[in-house]
């Protein structure tokens, strides 16, 4: 009996996952679990696991303005950047790295970014954090 009574609390603490509640967050590199509020923008990045699955969602003032959409694993290296124009870069060792850029009228749209539009490139903290294999193939 005894053995089972521990390899259940072993299993229980295993399926732990560690968040941040982070409320003076000024934007800028996560990698854990958690909900990131900046109060002075009014905005919110929350990321969660879900059925061994990233789950991430922006708002502004309550309002949704990027939910994930990939089905990047919780399990694999994984890290997000929010930077000054509010624009979501992520990345995770499963599927790679994409952007979320905010367009004039304040609408966000995805890009790979092998794929990013002129005269966008990911910011220094994003690359130097990829594995090399990628900071050849971004630039």
């Amino acid at each position: 009996m005894k053995p089972i009574l521990l390899i259940s609390m072993f299993l229980m603490l295993c399926a732990c996952r560690h968040t941040a509640a982070v409320k003076n967050w000024q934007k800028g590199y996560i990698d854990r679990l958690g909900t990131y509020t900046n109060e002075k923008e009014n905005l919110t990045l929350h990321t969660w696991e879900e059925d061994g699955l990233l789950r991430y969602q922006l708002s502004k003032a309550g309002k949704v303005l990027v939910s994930d959409d990939e089905h990047a694993s919780i399990y694999s290296r994984w890290f997000a950047w929010l930077d000054n124009e509010d624009q979501l870069w992520i990345y995770s060792g499963d599927i790679g790295p994409w952007v979320w850029l905010k367009n004039k009228s304040g609408n966000y749209q995805k890009y790979q970014l092998t794929a990013l539009p002129p005269g966008v490139y990911p910011p220094p903290v994003m690359m130097s954090n990829f594995p090399s294999r990628l900071q050849n193939k971004v630039k």
